[in-house]
């Protein structure tokens, strides 16, 4: 039997095993964290590539993305991770007092918490897509959510989503390691595009 290299099953064999390589490089560069926000633009970037073109080379095109976007990359993962951070310790903080007046502080604190994580998506998203200065791309970052309540929220369920599997299902880890990141930046790519989309039209 003839073995067709152009075969659509040898065509999806070979994206798959691309986007499991493309989750392993994810996670290997996420290790220092202080790479993190360079990590996920350069996902975010290859991934909104292949979704807008089908046309990327998902391992070179990442190494590109991540040592052109690194400083701005990593200046936005701490200019809006840090105040995350901050602020998801602190609902953390609140709930503990478990009276029904820290709690609700606590919601507040989780809820601009949310709010911060999703702009720190965009900010990436927008850094590998868009050459412009970090104040500008952060100012935008923050401001999305606000224009597009709808798409935006899609974006962040999908890492939410991820978290509630890994705590709900252990066994979910597994796959996480295996192609999770690099599908949810995939899913995530096709809301950014149509985002974007609107304001250039």
């Amino acid at each position: 039997m003839k073995f067709n290299m152009d075969s659509s099953f040898h065509q999806g064999l070979t994206l798959f095993i691309q986007f499991v390589l493309l989750n392993v490089l994810f996670i290997l560069t996420c290790l220092p964290i202080v790479t993190i926000g360079a990590s996920v633009t350069a996902l975010l970037a290859v991934t909104t590539k292949y979704a807008e073109h089908q046309d990327a080379y998902l391992i070179k095109d990442y190494f590109s993305y991540f040592k052109q976007n690194f400083k701005q990359a990593t200046a936005a993962f701490f200019s809006l991770g840090l105040p995350m951070l901050f602020l998801f310790f602190s609902s953390i903080f609140w709930f503990a007092f478990k009276t029904i007046l820290t709690s609700i502080i606590g919601i507040f604190a989780l809820f601009i918490a949310a709010f911060f994580l999703l702009s720190l998506l965009l900010s990436f998203s927008l850094i590998g897509r868009y050459k412009n200065t970090l104040k500008q791309t952060l100012k935008n970052a923050l401001l999305l959510p606000f224009d597009n309540p709808v798409k935006v929220i899609g974006v962040l369920l999908l890492p939410v989503t991820i978290f509630c599997l890994l705590v709900l299902m252990p066994g979910m880890k597994l796959l996480l390691f295996v192609f999770g990141f690099s599908f949810a930046a995939y899913c995530c790519s096709f809301l950014f595009l149509s985002i974007y989309k609107q304001y250039l039209d």
